[in-house]
């Protein structure tokens, strides 16, 4: 039997605003999925100005903005996903998938939000929020010898990192993104009747995308503040967080061959 037909999982009725979003949202398994790449989106939204020129009205701004977001169209944007969060009980013949298979960082938001910023008081955030963080990007900028307030020397390490986000909303008291509350060891979506072999092949090939539909102000860069380099670690970290605003929808786990396997709702 083939796997797509043997899987029991369906989530409907998300009750979505947006009509593409809740399309997607609600692909029926096996269906084709097509997903947009990190980087080709983050391409297009860093156009995207995060505030109005003085010389130009609220109208010609909201104008050239629209132009270049195309529109508020939901997106399904690829996420790296880990096998480790996938689990799989022999005895049931069950694949379960945690919510940290989808995501498993966090972030500072001060610099992005906080005092100071274009965005203050215009985009509200905490300790906990509804946000996707994309597993960074490093590349090397060489090193240099640096000496420490006591005098000892050290070979530092200079370290560009990008890190991407999708970010939503403060979260106040809520458990987490995603509407199945639980703690990130119990499964969030399981997949019911697959064999050793399936899992297998599911845990080395399974892929991932979150459907989010895009809000102003659509897009805004911050850092992250790392600090100094010290002796316990002798890298001076220059992190950039580029950040895309919009109401996460859900989650879709997908095959090698972009074929819907299963959604998750979020909140």
């Amino acid at each position: 039997m083939n796997l797509l037909i043997k899987l029991g999982i369906c989530f409907i009725g998300i009750g979505l605003s947006n009509a593409h979003a809740d399309a997607l949202c609600n692909s029926p398994l096996g269906q084709d999925f097509v997903t947009v790449r990190p980087a080709v989106l983050w391409h297009k939204l860093a156009k995207v100005p995060t505030l109005k020129d003085e010389y130009e009205t609220t109208a010609s701004f909201q104008e050239r903005v629209a132009k270049l977001m195309g529109g508020e169209q939901a997106t399904a944007v690829e996420i790296n996903v880990s096998s480790e969060f996938m689990k799989y009980d022999a005895d049931s013949a069950t694949l379960h998938i945690q919510s940290y298979y989808f995501m498993n960082g966090t972030t500072d938001y001060q610099n992005i939000f906080g005092y100071g910023t274009p965005l203050y008081n215009k985009v509200s955030y905490g300790i906990h929020n509804a946000a996707v963080i994309f597993p960074s990007e490093e590349a090397s900028a060489g090193s240099y010898v640096g000496v420490t307030p006591l005098g000892v020397k050290l070979q530092v390490t200079k370290i560009k990192r990008l890190t991407r986000i999708i970010f939503e909303r403060d979260l106040g008291q809520e458990e987490g993104l995603f509407k199945k509350s639980g703690s990130h060891n119990s499964p969030i979506v399981s997949i019911p009747n697959i064999s050793p072999e399936q899992a297998r092949g599911l845990k080395k090939n399974a892929r991932a995308a979150f459907v989010y539909v895009p809000k102003p102000p659509y897009f805004t860069t911050g850092t992250y503040p790392w600090g100094g380099p010290s002796l316990q670690n002798p890298r001076e970290i220059d992190e950039r967080l580029e950040v895309a605003i919009g109401d996460i929808q859900c989650a879709v786990l997908l095959n090698s061959e972009n074929k819907v396997l299963a959604i998750v709702p979020t909140r």
